[in-house]
């Protein structure tokens, strides 16, 4: 029996860890893995993650496309939190807020931010190491900003 339980006992899962090819591979995998929480991308939250990113000068050259199937396949398996973890120490400090400020843009795209996005972008923040009154701050201004955002629905 020893040699039978040996031979069918479950083996402990393998940690699995994204690893980010470059500075924007880690940006666009916490980018999406934010604004996929609730499983999917809405258009409007589409429309400003395409905004944000082709509008900033580091993703020039880039394969964003590629970085967004790459993030969102493993997220799929993994989850958010897995991603953002393994992400955030491939983000230069200096970087830290201005990603914590597109990402808040992307989630709160809508106006609203349900629970889950609520926690995790706690968390994200938490993660990068920003202060909590500079969060407070970047969380009230992108929710007076999208105040009246349309949500469309196709």
């Amino acid at each position: 029996m020893g040699l039978l339980s040996n031979i069918f006992k479950k083996q402990p899962a393998q940690p699995v860890n994204y690893t980010p090819l470059n500075v924007q591979d880690a940006w666009v995998g916490i980018i999406t893995a934010m604004g996929r929480v609730d499983g999917s991308l809405s258009d409007v939250e589409i429309d400003n993650l395409a905004r944000s990113l082709v509008m900033s000068s580091i993703f020039d050259g880039h394969d964003i496309v590629d970085y967004i199937n790459k993030a969102a396949t493993f997220q799929n398996t993994n989850g958010s939190q897995q991603v953002i973890d393994d992400c955030v120490p491939h983000i230069p400090q200096h970087d830290r807020a201005t990603l914590l400020c597109i990402v808040t843009e992307v989630v709160l795209a809508d106006g609203q931010i349900d629970a889950n996005e609520k926690e995790l972008l706690i968390y994200l923040a938490g993660k990068l190491g920003i202060e909590p009154a500079l969060f407070q701050q970047i969380l009230e201004v992108y929710l007076i900003r999208n105040k009246y955002s349309k949500v469309i629905f196709d």
